[in-house]
């Protein structure tokens, strides 16, 4: 009889699969290194991860499902980690500890430092980790480096996404991806905590600077190429870098306002509205997912099986690793009051669907985990199935051929050529919202003062997740980082460039011979830096000694600019009608001041639209797609920008007056540029179902974006395709696809076309149509 022996830690015997009865015919041989199933990179990364699984103890099985914080393993006497205990200073013998014990793996979360020490840190982890990890499981880091490698000193840093979506321009969503994971992947930042696809639907909400926008299309499309960009980029070859698509969902629109507070959204809208980016991210291949911190409809999403297994895992088909945020297993008993103890939260939250517990800075998961497999009241398959993701994972970016980091391409990290786009990219994504013809400024004034907020700072350029996770200081800032009143001087040298009023928390106060002596007023008011809880608000206007300075500037009667840098737009409806011009800056990036400059000066002419809709008052605040509208209670709409140069469009047109649900249309229109000097449009073309069984948005969707560039006098045809199954046909709160006969409007430029759509074999002569409803398999998106 043959018996084939297939015992783990059997090296020769598991790696070969030799026969018994064959080994004692075979001649005596050297010793040879032993590759394990797992250790062979022949092999896939589901049957490298199945090998290795079955290899692990419980315990170890665990420790992989555990993400710890850079702080529990930081010098805590190193002079740089006394300031921010974020910087990541390794203490060896706490990292030894926590892998030993724990088993730990995974790290995340480290503030910016030059790229030779993010390199010292991670070897070193590493290197602990290699050490004493029993099977050689790598660790992976995570971090948020959300607009650029944001935590790395000297690196790239683009617009924040908000910003990136006023571009209305795709390049910039593959350049921030494509150069984020060539910056950060010889560093040992494998996991990137991006990008956000939340919809910013909600301006009181503090993070929705961190999304692209209020508009689900455009949400989707920018997401898809970043993350694309980002786990495809050529250049960070031999590592790969992991997206994480989040927070997987609703988080964005809390009733509050407030962060991590509860949502209450209708089961059609959160399908119609928040669910399709995140269906477009699986279908772009993302490999992870990180979880809404909050609640929606009075169920935590950390400890729903409605939503993780249900919607994410089954209807969505995705089966990559699903991380909770920042300790938020232990939310489900402080904040949501679901739970009594972390031992009845890690059981909702493991049965719900996480694969891995952001614990940040606690070590007790892994013991609770353990508590309950042993008792009972966990089957062992769950931990498997996680643990599975995980592995998988770590095989697939490449981490047990290439664990450590490397330090010999350095130079590329905030290389010219990387700046060079972030500096494009910023040009774009500032928004001109009112000109009365002072811009841009044709010449020179003999004096220029320049007031506000961002006058003398660097750091309200880029926002929060810069440097350091509330925005770093200012003196963390490269010194070729111009502040306002720097980039002024630099772009009109013939003028007297002054400065006065630094407006902060109350202090400040212009100098009324300054004052006096100025042609030109810039006021740079809006934000400083936060991040998430940091950022709640009582309500959007301007704190009042900004609202002082602005109405001290217009009582003078000085010509005046008005800009606005900010997270999210605050309130100057009262102060616009005194303004000359007004701006949206934003947040713009490192480059944000020598952007603007350079559009003051005409140097460049502003192509930003707004990706969400600017208010008008403090409450009563509805997107440009919402079902109840009131059209009066917004300052400027979706979609708003003035350009230099003056756009118009003619002849649209459409293949068909009618199609069915397996058809297309194509639509054409004519935009030409009627001003005298070279502009770039954004061509934006929505789609408004008339009458359909579920209520409809007031104003149209998003459906299509073509930007392009036009000479004085240029005219040029674009062109849109339009499939009714993709673009005009929507959920229901079930996630049944409705696709109703009817008519649709097409409108683009100011200029609107009425089509049909009629069900196969039916004619369309009928005065009323009938409704007809595919509830069928969900067809997804653009």
């Amino acid at each position: 009889m043959t018996i084939t022996i297939r015992l783990v830690g059997l090296a020769t015997i598991v790696a070969l699969g030799i026969q018994y009865s064959n080994l004692s015919a075979q001649p005596a041989a050297k010793k040879t290194a032993v590759t394990l199933p797992y250790q062979n990179a022949a092999l896939t990364p589901q049957a490298r991860a199945e090998d290795l699984l079955a290899r692990m103890t419980l315990e170890e099985k665990i420790g992989q499902m555990t993400q710890i914080a850079t702080t529990e393993i930081n010098k805590v006497d190193n002079p740089k980690t006394k300031v921010d205990r974020f910087k990541p200073y390794l203490e060896k013998a706490k990292a030894e500890k926590l892998i030993k014990e724990h088993n730990i793996g995974s790290f995340l979360a480290a503030f910016a430092v030059s790229p030779q020490d993010w390199y010292t840190f991670s070897n070193e982890l590493q290197k602990v980790n290699m050490a004493n990890s029993r099977l050689g499981i790598p660790i992976i880091y995570g971090n948020d480096n959300v607009h650029g490698a944001n935590y790395v000193a000297g690196a790239t840093i683009f617009p924040q996404p908000v910003n990136l979506a006023n571009t209305f321009n795709l390049q910039y969503a593959e350049a921030m991806g494509r150069i984020t994971a060539t910056e950060i992947s010889d560093l040992g930042q494998p996991w990137n905590f991006a990008p956000i696809l939340d919809i910013g639907r909600n301006p009181y909400w503090p993070r929705q600077y961190e999304t692209f926008g209020e508009d689900t299309y455009w949400v989707g499309q920018l997401g898809t190429a970043y993350i694309k960009a980002l786990q495809t980029a050529e250049a960070a070859k031999p590592y790969k870098i992991a997206a994480t698509a989040k927070h997987f969902m609703g988080y964005s629109d809390p009733k509050s306002g407030w962060d991590r507070s509860p949502s209450v959204i209708g089961d059609q809208e959160l399908r119609e509205i928040f669910l399709p980016p995140f269906r477009q991210a699986v279908n772009a291949g993302v490999k992870t997912f990180m979880i809404n911190s909050g609640e929606v409809n009075g169920v935590p999403i950390h400890a729903s099986a409605k939503y993780l297994t249900g919607m994410l895992r089954n209807e969505l088909g995705f089966d990559g690793v699903i991380v909770t945020d920042w300790a938020d297993i232990l939310q489900l008993i402080g904040q949501h009051h679901v739970a009594h103890n972390e031992k009845e939260a890690t059981l909702m939250a493991l049965k719900a669907g996480i694969d891995m517990s952001m614990t940040a800075s606690s070590t007790t998961f892994c013991t609770v985990t353990k508590d309950l497999v042993k008792e009972g009241y966990l089957s062992e398959s769950v931990i498997d199935k996680a643990v599975l993701r995980i592995l998988r994972l770590k095989f697939d970016l490449g981490l047990f051929e290439n664990p450590y980091p490397r330090n010999d391409r350095f130079a590329r990290i905030g290389s010219k050529a990387n700046k060079q786009e972030a500096l494009e990219a910023s040009r774009e994504s500032i928004v001109l919202l009112k000109n009365d013809g002072i811009l841009p400024i044709k010449t020179s004034p003999k004096n220029i003062l320049v007031v506000g907020l961002q006058a003398n700072s660097k750091r309200n350029n880029a926002g929060g997740w810069t440097i350091n996770w509330n925005g770093g200081n200012e003196d963390q800032f490269p010194t070729s980082i111009p502040t306002l009143f720097a980039a002024v001087q630099a772009g009109f040298p013939n003028a007297k460039v002054d400065t006065s009023a630094v407006v902060v928390n109350g202090t400040g106060k212009l100098d009324p011979a300054k004052l006096a002596a100025a042609d030109l007023v810039i006021m740079a008011v809006g934000e400083e830096p936060y991040a998430e809880g940091m950022g709640n608000i009582q309500d959007l206007n301007l704190l009042t000694d900004q609202q002082l300075l602005i109405n001290e500037v217009q009582a003078s009667g000085k010509p005046n600019v008005l800009v606005m840098w900010a997270g999210r737009p605050r309130l100057i409806t009262s102060f616009l009608p005194k303004t000359n011009a007004f701006i949206h800056a934003g947040l713009p990036g490192e480059f944000g001041t020598t952007a603007l400059v350079e559009i003051l000066a005409g140097k460049v002419n502003p192509s930003g639209k707004l990706a969400i809709t600017y208010p008008g008052e403090v409450g009563h605040i509805t997107p440009y797609n919402a079902r109840i509208h009131d059209r009066y209670s917004n300052l400027f709409a979706f979609g708003t920008g003035l350009s230099y140069t003056t756009f118009q469009y003619i002849d649209l047109r459409v293949s068909d007056s009618s199609v069915n649900r397996n058809g297309s249309i194509k639509v054409s229109v004519t935009v030409r540029n009627t001003g005298a000097r070279e502009g770039k449009e954004a061509s934006l073309l929505f789609v408004k179902d008339e009458v359909r069984t579920h209520s409809t948005p007031l104003l149209n969707s998003l459906r299509g974006v073509v930007k392009e560039v036009y000479k004085p006098g240029e005219a040029k045809t674009i062109t849109f395709e339009l499939k009714p199954e993709r673009d005009f046909s929507y959920p229901d709160e079930v996630g049944g696809i409705h696709l109703e006969e009817g008519y649709f409007v097409i409108e683009i430029g100011g200029l609107k076309k009425r089509v049909s759509l009629r069900a196969p074999g039916n004619g369309l002569n009928q005065k009323d149509f009938k409704l007809k409803n595919y509830l069928q398999e969900d067809i997804g998106t653009n």
